[in-house]
């Protein structure tokens, strides 16, 4: 695929994991906003130490993944946002996320 640069249709890109999900263009962007708003109702600082993350499992080693998983996750356990997550867990109801 990355070759030879072959399109591949939606259903494939599904199939293949590329994506997950697929919906019609009508319900595009409806379905983004839905998507963003989801997003934007998230742990900040989480949602960031998710990128770092990401882009440092591509690009360095397994033992540089792992400390630096450690490192955010130590930091995250200190912050309000995380007691609200879970408290908000065992009271069964959305999180109300403050970026502190």
């Amino acid at each position: 695929m990355l070759m030879l640069g072959d399109a591949i249709d939606a259903s494939s890109a599904l199939a293949m994991g590329l994506v997950n999900q697929v919906v019609p263009r009508a319900d595009l962007e409806a379905r983004a906003l839905q998507i963003a708003a989801r997003l934007a109702a998230g742990a900040p600082r989480a949602l960031a130490n998710v990128k770092d993350l990401v882009y440092l499992a591509i690009t360095g080693s397994l033992d540089a993944q792992l400390v630096a998983e450690q490192r955010c996750f130590r930091a995250a356990a200190g912050t309000a946002d995380f007691r609200e997550g879970i408290c908000a867990f065992f009271e069964r109801r959305p999180a109300r996320f403050t970026g502190s």
